[in-house]
């Protein structure tokens, strides 16, 4: 396989779209509303220190259609299969937006095949009494935007659908984000009462200007995870990874470093 290749997982009969780049350490990165952005600068500050596998979930990008896609509880069981398939013992494990909170549900199930959990932005918790805004209701245009909390940097960073093939999967991943996440809203109402669960140490960075899951959200994900620790990002909207790569990408290199053991 060369380096930054597309490849085909089998994961029990359904075909797993995966990119996999740099060597070292394995890192799972699981996404979320970024599927419709370039994420390049933020993977190549990762690549040098990781062999970073970074797959479509199903029903997403070029994975198969699926019943695994149906719920988030169901992709968290399957990227344990998924892990089965790669023969890889243990990862680091990053989600962002709605990967993170599949990340979190990956962590409740297993310590073994886990070493480290990194959320950024995570959906997943609701703080009563905090807000969601809400991407689904809005404009192509407006939704875009409202993922950074500089605009311009949304229209350089979003991936345009101009191909039939690039339309079909945008809206491919449109209706599968919709499908796991529509209702209720980007939460699982009982995962705040497990998160204590998480035994592995995890590291949260959100934006200090996230519209679409506002900072207020991570006090319940702090107040609840044993072992974590917390960074808010300044001038930084949901995709914050995005908005900021260079930044984001060394505070998660320098909290996967310290629990390198």
């Amino acid at each position: 396989m060369t380096d930054g290749s597309l490849t085909t997982v089998d994961v029990r009969g359904f075909r797993t779209s995966v990119r996999m780049l740099g060597s070292g350490r394995p890192l799972l990165f699981l996404r979320g509303f970024d599927v419709g952005f370039n994420d390049d600068v933020f993977i190549a500050a990762l690549q040098p220190d990781f062999k970073i596998i970074v797959p479509d979930h199903p029903s997403f990008g070029r994975s198969d259609l699926s019943d695994y896609g149906g719920s988030v509880s169901d992709l968290a069981w399957f990227y344990l299969d998924f892990l089965d398939a790669l023969a890889i013992p243990t990862v680091h494990l990053l989600g962002a937006s709605i990967g993170g909170w599949i990340a979190a549900e990956i962590a409740l199930r297993t310590d073994h095949r886990i070493r480290t959990l990194t959320l950024l932005g995570p959906a997943g918790v609701r703080k009563k009494g905090v807000g969601f805004g809400d991407p689904f209701i809005k404009a192509p245009a407006a939704a875009t935007a409202m993922m950074f909390a500089d605009p311009d940097r949304a229209l350089t960073l979003h991936r345009a659908a101009e191909r039939d093939e690039d339309i079909d999967l945008h809206l491919k991943n449109n209706y599968a984000l919709a499908k796991i996440s529509w209702h209720p809203r980007f939460e699982n109402p009982a995962l705040h009462r497990w998160l204590h669960r998480i035994s592995v140490p995890t590291h949260i960075l959100w934006g200090a200007e996230d519209s679409v899951i506002p900072l207020g959200h991570s006090e319940l994900w702090c107040s609840q995870i044993p072992d974590v620790t917390f960074k808010s990002v300044e001038g930084a909207g949901h995709l914050l990874h995005l908005e900021h790569p260079d930044l984001v990408a060394r505070d998660v290199k320098s909290f996967l470093k310290a629990h390198a053991q």
